[in-house]
């Protein structure tokens, strides 16, 4: 560097050329030309560090479930189940250089961030049987994008059954007493309408009791 290199004999001149192609992994790492002269007492050296500039990767979704305070991770593809009525985090991470937009969407319709500060978190506080599908999260850089998606299954809480079992059951009580209400009422018609019947048949209206019995007994001889 500097204006006394062109004062040097060519001849005197070295240089090291490194040709390499920068990977992902590359970025942030150092490069470092040391310069050594035999004889003399001392080394001169520089460091470069690589920015290396990639598309979105490596995508994943840390999920924060119920009271669990560990988080999970998910991939592209994977089912996740949720309790109704759990509160439900979804975080979405990806790996870029410049960092991406991050934007989540439902069944193809965008969502709102729940913090406008972090697009990349999706919250819901009580999760519903209508909350059920795929939700999938978008990264996005001037050089590419890429998407995660996972599937959210709604399974019902075991209280909220008991409860639409309970109300489903609550009516049975009812009818089966209406029915064996009708049925006692149909009874006691029946028996009072043969009684009646009876009575009126072949009963003696003196209510001295069955026509026949109340005669007197005759006998006759033969001869």
């Amino acid at each position: 560097m500097g204006g006394a290199l062109d004062s040097l004999d060519p001849q005197t001149l070295h240089s090291s050329v490194l040709t390499l192609t920068p990977r992902v992994q590359d970025h942030g790492s150092n490069l470092t030309c040391q310069v050594h002269l035999p004889g003399v007492q001392g080394t001169v050296e520089r460091t470069i560090r690589l920015n290396v500039s990639y598309a979105p990767q490596l995508m994943t979704t840390r999920v924060l479930q119920g009271n669990y305070t560990v988080p999970k991770m998910l991939s592209n593809g994977m089912s996740l189940p949720v309790l109704e009525g759990q509160f439900l985090s979804l975080v979405c991470i990806a790996d870029s250089n410049p960092p991406a937009m991050l934007s989540w969407s439902r069944e193809g319709k965008a969502l709102s961030p729940s913090q406008p500060s972090a697009p990349g978190v999706l919250e819901l506080l009580h999760v519903g049987v209508e909350d059920e599908g795929e939700f999938t999260c978008q990264a996005q850089n001037p050089l590419g994008s890429q998407c995660i998606s996972i599937s959210l299954s709604v399974r019902r809480s075991p209280s909220s059954c008991l409860c639409v079992s309970e109300k489903q059951e609550g009516s049975w009580p009812l009818v089966l007493t209406l029915i064996r209400g009708f049925l006692m009422g149909a009874g006691f018609l029946l028996a009072y309408g043969l009684t009646w019947i009876y009575y009126t048949r072949c009963g003696d209206p003196q209510g001295s009791g069955p026509r026949g019995l109340s005669e007197p007994l005759s006998f006759s001889r033969w001869d």
